[in-house]
């Protein structure tokens, strides 16, 4: 049944609980407890996303369009029927999307990521608000043009968390008046950090995240096999879902190269903070990165990191003073920043850095609150209000 409240639709690419969807939870929680909007989540799949929404009672969809779009890209096939495929999927897409907003009276619509690609000509057909919330910008030149210029063009604000982000996404001036600055809240409330107890087991480093090649675990793997030649101990947490078409390749070098009792593979953990407040150190290692929610994660629990210097990641993460930066794949770079952050006295002078980086993250004033104020003027705006 409709609510006399307007309704905002959130519409998620993912179901699993790291990064932008991290984020975007927190945000939706943020306005569901506000008690003035009716809160509907579209996602792909089922997952600790939907469960944690089912948790505190919103109302999540799962619909089929959206469950064969995700499928079809991810399974390969040849370029005929993947175009087929594609071209059939967005015709379902831009039906259901039509209908959802004509049953919700025009409601105004959360944009995650890449959603922006099959929702935007649904909010052009029906004339609705849109927020895209940006996280990443393409390495592909001509992919990004194509993105810019689609977000410019179909959205009424555009919230991205960072200047060096903004620089990268190559808005024109029309796009940028359409800008929202905020941050990347945490998903505890900063306070919490100090109240989290952990009876974890201790690793030297803890990887959080996809477990894939992208992601920069194999070559983890590699610099630690370097590490161990020189020296006879390390323990590593590896937390996280793998990429099914990288999982054996991971798996066999482990066992090929006898790191089993170096390397602890652990399930994605909602409880997370537990396992980075009883590690020494967070690592990622990625080849191509957005943000890298765990980094910030790290500094709020005092913890430095080593990361591969890509997208955004210098946004969170000063070398040298809470962190090491390498070059993506770079193995030797990887093993040498592995020795420096485990020596100890290295270690140390990275534990002060990290409380100075934190205290220059939670200086800044950006809030939830600003983001609400920004939903409440579009609906104003906005025709066809219940």
């Amino acid at each position: 049944m409709p609510s006399s409240k307007k309704t905002i639709v959130f519409i998620s690419n993912e179901s699993k609980l790291f990064g932008a969807p991290k984020i975007l939870l927190d945000i939706i929680k943020y306005f569901h407890s506000t008690e003035k909007y009716n809160i509907i989540v579209v996602c792909p799949a089922e997952g600790p996303f939907k469960t944690i929404l089912d948790r505190v009672g919103i109302q999540t969809l799962i619909p089929d369009c959206l469950r064969d779009y995700y499928l079809h890209i991810s399974q390969p096939s040849n370029f005929f029927i993947h175009i087929l495929q594609r071209i059939y999927d967005n015709f379902r897409l831009l039906f259901y999307f039509y209908r959802l907003i004509r049953d919700y009276s025009n409601p105004i619509l959360y944009a995650n990521t890449s959603v922006v690609r099959y929702i935007a000509l649904p909010k052009l057909i029906t004339r609705t608000s849109l927020l895209w919330h940006v996280h990443e910008y393409f390495e592909n030149p001509l992919k990004q043009k194509f993105h810019s210029v689609l977000i410019g063009y179909c959205t009424n604000k555009i919230i991205i968390h960072s200047t060096i982000l903004n620089s990268r996404l190559g808005l024109s001036k029309r796009a940028q008046a359409k800008v929202f600055s905020l941050r990347y809240l945490l998903t505890l409330d900063p306070k919490s950090y100090y109240l989290i107890k952990s009876d974890r087991p201790c690793y030297d480093l803890m990887f959080a995240g996809r477990i894939s090649l992208e992601k920069g675990v194999l070559d983890l793997l590699k610099a630690i096999k370097s590490y161990l030649k020189i020296r006879d101990k390390i323990k590593v947490l590896i937390i996280g879902l793998f990429v099914e078409k990288d999982k054996q390749i991971i798996l066999d070098y482990v066992a090929n190269n006898k790191l089993d009792k170096y390397i602890t593979f652990h399930d994605f953990d909602p409880e997370i903070y537990q396992y980075i407040l009883n590690a020494k150190a967070v690592v990622l290692p990625s080849h191509r990165e957005s943000f890298g929610l765990i980094l910030l994660e790290a500094v709020m629990l005092d913890k430095p990191v080593i990361a591969t210097d890509v997208g955004d990641v210098r946004s969170v993460v000063t070398p040298g003073l809470n962190g090491i930066l390498i070059s993506p794949r770079n193995i030797e770079q990887l093993e040498n920043a592995i020795s420096q952050m485990l020596d100890e006295n290295v270690y140390k002078r990275y534990l002060a850095g990290v409380k100075q980086k934190k205290k220059e993250i939670l200086s800044d004033k950006s809030s939830y609150r600003e983001l609400e104020d920004v939903v409440d003027l579009l609906i104003k705006k906005t025709p066809n209000l219940n």
